[in-house]
């Protein structure tokens, strides 16, 4: 919940109202506001009387908004010596004392403007979880939590942005925002402008500097990170939560760790929703899930999902500023109305635990180029063990040794992916098929890019997903994805955060006695491609695909009206024809 809005003018003339409006434009947001100004600079800040997630602060030399969670306001007061009103005075502060180097020792999910009413910086939480827009003008600088918010401060006609467009169908990094004329500010990165006209923007953190900085043990390093994860949960708990839980592992570890804070806050078991499919065998973790919430000891609610994921396209396009791909949006609008629904204001998940637990692509190629032989050759082994045959042993001690150009060929030549590109695109988009960008860097160089690549490039969905939990009035949190424990397993040597093949090793030994046996010794992973395929929805395809008025380079649109009418799109095929469908839903 909450938004900030900022005009930092050249001239010092900006009409309060202007930034109230520009709040007003995300009424979702809160409708509680303050507008306050200083020098050249107006800043604003909305929210919601009960759920807070906002607030402005303004001093003797500057002023500051601020929207999000703070989640290491009692550390900072500690070392201030003194407690603050909000969380924006606090920043104020902090931004006074530290500089440009304040933002690198926040921890939490926000995004923030600060000024002295001549010089503006606009700052993003370290994973981007929280949204920030801008654009730049000779007159003025127009910065905002939605983009639709910078279009209504700088008097923009809303329109598409049809490059971006394109970039968000093939996967490229986007040159803006899905709005014409209007920029984001990256994740981990701040914005700085004295001239409206001449912002310059700058990474605050740099996570490869982390990279295998620390030699533990295995149990140090169970230890330590089930301190950090703990930490992690018990920041963010507010005593009015749910967790959103499945029958893997993620969630349930969140779960464990955060039901005894949330029992100590509200004398009240923490709530867990999930998503039941009696219908689809296949896909439903009933009984995992049972198991979690009688081990743990949670309140349980379930439902049966019903959403599918071109429903409302138009209007959540219009919502988000955007199409969004992959991400089934109208399904997580379902999960977030059910959580509201019990009087949750926040919203537990364990997204990310992939990203921190189980990128391994390119282990070999680190360990092979670093002369790290006997940790190579106990990666081989395991993976012998779960199954691996002579022939994959080979290549994966091949490719680390040989050209990069070569490994980047030889790539091409064996069109791995040519059933993930339907035959209705253009696959010159893409690369072309067998496409691997990664392959052209140097071995040394692969594993490490990989293992930081979350805190790079735009995080399109977490914006979406920031405001669909916005309009149901609740908030998002990811334990997981806090900076602190991510930190500290990119400081891992590689064979200590992957000492085997077993995905998720280290949270699995972390965990056990705090999430059923029968759920850390799962070797199976659910596959969703049955429900998927169930939920293809070619109705709405065929409205939004067969014979549109503007068309993206690349489609052909005659054989994909005919895919839609065949009805037989593999789930590949069908997640291109959505994300797709959302683009033109959108425009």
């Amino acid at each position: 919940m909450g938004s900030i809005a900022v005009i930092h003018s050249r001239t010092g003339t900006v009409a309060p109202d202007e930034v109230r409006l520009m709040l007003k434009a995300a009424p979702h947001r809160g409708s509680t506001s303050r507008v306050i100004q200083i020098g050249r600079s107006t800043l604003g800040a909305s929210w919601d009387d009960e759920a807070g997630g906002g607030s402005v602060a303004l001093g003797s030399h500057g002023a500051a908004v601020f929207c999000g969670n703070l989640d290491d306001r009692e550390k900072l007061e500690r070392e201030f010596g003194t407690d603050f009103p909000d969380d924006a005075s606090l920043v104020l502060a902090a931004w006074s004392r530290w500089g440009d180097n304040v933002w690198g020792r926040l921890r939490g999910s926000y995004n923030i403007a600060v000024t002295d009413g001549e010089r503006i910086q606009l700052a993003r939480d370290h994973f981007g979880n929280k949204p920030l827009f801008y654009r730049s003008e000779s007159r003025a600088l127009y910065a905002a939590t939605e983009a639709k918010q910078v279009v209504q401060g700088a008097g923009l006609v809303r329109e598409p942005d049809l490059d971006s467009l394109e970039s968000i169908l093939y996967g490229r990094p986007l040159p803006g925002s899905a709005l014409s004329g209007v920029s984001r500010v990256d994740r981990a990165s701040a914005l700085c402008a004295s001239d409206p006209a001449f912002p310059s923007q700058h990474r605050y953190w740099r996570p490869e500097e982390l990279i295998e900085t620390r030699t533990l043990g295995r149990d140090e390093v169970c230890e330590e990170l089930l301190h950090r994860l703990d930490r992690a949960c018990e920041r963010a708990v507010t005593g009015n939560d749910v967790v959103l839980l499945s029958g893997g592992i993620d969630s349930p570890s969140i779960a464990a760790l955060a039901a005894p804070v949330h029992l100590a806050r509200s004398g009240r078991r923490l709530k867990a929703l999930s998503a039941v499919f009696p219908d689809h065998p296949s896909v439903d973790e009933s009984p995992h899930i049972i198991s979690a919430v009688d081990h743990i000891g949670l309140e349980w609610h379930s439902y049966v999902p019903r959403a599918s994921a071109l429903d409302d396209a138009s209007f959540w396009g219009e919502l988000l500023d955007g199409p969004v791909e992959t991400l089934s949006i109208p399904q997580v609008s379902e999960a977030y109305s059910h959580s509201a629904a019990l009087g949750a204001r926040r919203v537990f998940t364990g997204e990310l635990a992939e990203h921190v637990f189980e990128i391994r692509n390119f282990l070999m190629d680190h360990l092979i180029s670093r002369g790290r032989f006997r940790a190579a050759a106990s990666q081989l082994g395991s993976r012998r063990a779960e199954g691996l045959g002579v022939i994959g042993m080979l290549k994966q001690i091949a490719q680390p040794l040989i050209p990069p150009r070569v490994a980047f060929g030889w790539a091409r030549r064996r069109r791995r992916d040519e059933r993930q590109v339907p035959p209705w695109i253009d696959p010159a988009r893409i690369g072309g098929i067998g496409y691997q960008p990664d392959l052209i860097r140097s071995p040394r160089d692969r594993w490490t890019e990989l293992q930081t690549s979350p805190f790079y490039g735009q995080a399109v969905s977490f914006e979406a997903d920031d405001i669909c939990a916005a309009f149901h009035g609740v908030d998002v949190r990811r334990p997981f994805g806090d900076v602190d424990l991510w930190s500290f397993v990119l400081s891992l040597r590689a064979e200590v955060k992957f000492p085997d093949a077993v995905p998720k090793s280290i949270i699995r030994t972390a965990m056990r006695g705090r999430v059923p046996d029968t759920i850390l010794d799962r070797r199976d992973k659910t596959v969703f491609d049955e429900y998927s395929i169930s939920k293809a929805d070619y109705d709405s395809l065929r409205r939004w695909l067969s014979n549109p008025d503007a068309r993206m380079p690349g489609v052909d649109y005659g054989i994909l009206s005919d895919r839609i009418d065949r009805q037989k799109m593999s789930v590949p095929e069908l997640r291109w024809a959505r994300d797709l469908g959302r683009i033109h839903a959108f425009l």
